[in-house]
């Protein structure tokens, strides 16, 4: 069963963070393309009015999830440059319910 996956970096000036981030296409790209042969099925960046930016994962399953980020050292990396006064990231896991409306 899939899990969703959110973590939410609050205090981000998200006009500045993503100018920082355009530069970086190559890395994210790498980052993703190494997620998706460890399981991840969805990946998007998102964020709010008030200065939160927020990763929206789809995963396969939650130990495919976990053990890449405890082992993707080019992600930890790329969190303390872009994140680096947002303190801790919120987590969230959550398990996906095959209901008769999922699209």
């Amino acid at each position: 069963m899939s899990v969703i996956v959110t973590i939410e970096f609050p205090g981000v000036e998200v006009d500045k963070w993503a100018e920082a981030a355009q530069p970086q296409a190559d890395r994210f790209k790498r980052i993703a393309e190494d997620g998706r042969s460890q399981g991840a099925i969805h990946h998007l960046f998102a964020a709010t009015d008030e200065g939160t930016i927020v990763v929206v994962d789809e995963w396969d399953n939650d130990e495919n999830m976990q053990r890449f980020f405890a082992n993707q050292e080019e992600i930890k990396s790329f969190m303390s440059e872009f994140f680096p006064d947002a303190g801790q990231p919120i987590v969230r896991s959550y398990r996906v319910l095959d209901t008769a409306d999922r699209f």
